[in-house]
C-alpha cells in the first residue's frame, strides 16, 4: 500500500473541493492554490492531533526529573517531551499533576505517561488521519480557493465527517481503550 505524502494529503484536499492538482509546493502552476494549502497544513495537522488519541502518534514516556522545583504546591518539575501535544493518560492513571510552562509539575520524583506526539512525517499518518486531514484542509481553504460558500459549507461538513470516519477507523485497530485526561485548556505545542 502506498503511504500519504504531503503532497497527496493536499492534492486530496484540493480535488474535493474542485480544484486542480498540484505537482509541488515550490514549483507548481498555479503556485498560489499550493500556497494556500501549505500555509493551513501545520495548523490543520495540530489540530486533528489534538482531536483524538491517534494510535501512530500515541508515544509512552519517563520524563527527565529537572533540576529546578516549583515554588509552591508541587514538590518536583519534569521535561515535557519535545514533540508533546497533549497527555493522553499520566501514569498512574489518578495522578495529581499539572502542566506550567512546558512542565509537568507533580508530587513524586519519577513521572511517566503516554501522550500524543507531534507527527509531521505524513508515511507515519495512519490512512483514516491522512484522510481526515485532507478533509480539514479542504474545509479550511474551500473558500478562499473557491470564492463559493456553498463549496466551503459543504467541505466543513465533509471535514466533520471524515474526522469521525478516521477516529473510528483508529479505534477499530484493537487494544484496550484509554481513558482520556482532559486539560484545561488543551496545550498544543507548535
Amino acid at each position: 500500500m502506498a503511504r500519504a505524502t504531503k503532497i497527496s494529503i493536499i492534492n486530496l484536499a484540493l480535488t474535493g473541493i474542485g480544484a486542480d492538482r498540484i505537482n509541488d509546493i515550490g514549483t507548481s502552476e498555479d503556485p498560489e492554490l499550493a500556497q494556500k494549502a501549505n500555509a493551513v497544513w501545520d495548523f490543520c495537522l495540530q489540530k486533528l492531533l489534538v482531536a483524538h488519541r491517534w494510535k501512530f502518534a500515541t508515544r509512552r514516556a519517563s520524563l527527565a526529573l529537572l533540576s529546578e522545583t516549583p515554588a509552591f504546591e508541587y514538590t518536583y518539575a519534569f521535561q515535557i517531551p519535545s514533540d508533546y501535544i497533549r497527555v493522553i493518560t499520566p501514569n498512574p492513571k489518578n495522578a495529581t499533576y499539572t502542566i506550567e510552562d512546558n512542565k509537568v509539575l507533580f508530587n513524586e520524583n519519577t513521572f511517566y505517561m503516554k501522550y500524543t506526539a507531534y507527527v509531521s512525517d505524513p508515511s507515519k499518518f495512519s490512512v483514516g488521519f491522512a484522510i481526515a486531514l485532507a478533509a480539514e484542509i479542504a474545509g479550511t481553504i474551500a473558500f478562499a480557493v473557491t470564492n463559493s460558500m456553498t463549496v466551503a459549507e459543504a467541505a466543513q461538513k465533509q471535514a466533520a465527517e471524515q474526522l469521525r470516519v478516521g477516529k473510528s477507523m483508529d479505534a477499530q485497530e484493537g487494544g484496550t481503550p484509554d481513558e482520556i485526561v482532559e486539560e484545561d485548556p488543551v496545550e498544543v505545542r507548535s
